[in-house]
């Protein structure tokens, strides 16, 4: 496997956040909302992303907007 930078990893959970952003407001939240829930679920974020950007992450940025949406749903 290859080595990755941090510049890299950081670019690519940067990018991989954005889309994760966009996707919850497309799901109806608004800006604040959207904001406090990727601060609440940045660790499980991390995890969906996966630690190759190589790779692409494990779980779509629409699969994980999906996800914390439910999750919050159900809670």
């Amino acid at each position: 496997m290859r080595e990755v930078s941090k510049e890299k990893m950081d670019v690519f959970i940067k990018d991989y956040e954005k889309d994760i952003f966009k996707m919850l407001i497309a799901l109806g939240y608004d800006r604040s909302e959207a904001s406090a829930l990727m601060k609440m679920y940045h660790p499980q974020i991390l995890k969906m992303a996966g630690a190759n950007p190589f790779s692409g992450s494990i779980v779509t940025a629409a699969m994980a907007a999906r996800i914390i949406k439910q999750e919050v749903e159900n809670s």
